[in-house]
């Protein structure tokens, strides 16, 4: 450790025990005196409470829907192009070969708020085919052999209820046969919805 120099010490030893050493402690008396006035008069103050104002948490605030469900699935009746989903699929329906049916599954939103569902099916049939969809978005993939947890749409938007829309989303989706038949079984297909 560097000793201070005698001559600067004693200027220092001067400054403080002269009148700039008063002045110095009278300042910093008069601001330990000024802020403990400030605080203890704060302190007399309870804090002022207005009724009718203020705020709020509420957890259960939902910023999407989850209460989406598959209304009902059915198969293309129509002629010469013109589609006609009227008509419920049954159980199981045939796709002869070479041949291509289309189907409409309707996913119905009960909330006001809007949200993304994925549509998948649990088991596809075996065989060789190809699975599409039309609405609302264009996919086609092939398979060579049944699949589990397939999806037919991911992330399709559907409004909510009271947007001024029906809540609902119509997807249209078909099966295109290869060279020998396909029969797609409805009850093991098992169409259920994801939430993304």
């Amino acid at each position: 450790m560097s000793k201070m120099n005698p001559k600067t010490q004693k200027k220092a030893v001067k400054f403080f025990s002269g009148r700039n050493g008063i002045i110095l402690i009278a300042l910093l008396a008069v601001m330990i005196l000024t802020v403990s006035l400030i605080t203890m008069s704060y302190s007399w103050f309870s804090p002022e409470v207005k009724k009718g104002t203020g705020m709020a948490y509420q957890a259960d605030l939902q910023i999407r829907s989850e209460n989406c469900s598959i209304v009902g699935t059915y198969k293309d009746t129509g002629t010469n192009g013109a589609k006609n989903y009227s008509t419920a699929v049954g159980t199981s329906e045939t796709v002869p070969a070479n041949e291509i049916r289309y189907f409409k599954t309707v996913i119905d939103n009960a909330d006001a708020n809007a949200t993304n569902v994925s549509l998948y099916a649990t088991a596809l049939p075996s065989g060789t085919y190809g699975l599409g969809v039309a609405y609302p978005s264009n996919s086609y993939h092939k398979y060579t052999s049944g699949g589990s947890d397939v999806y037919i749409i991911r992330n399709a938007q559907i409004e909510g209820a009271a947007d001024g829309e029906n809540g609902e989303i119509s997807v249209e989706w078909f099966i295109k046969a290869g060279s020998s038949a396909v029969t797609v079984n409805f009850s093991t297909l098992n169409l259920y919805l994801m939430y993304n």
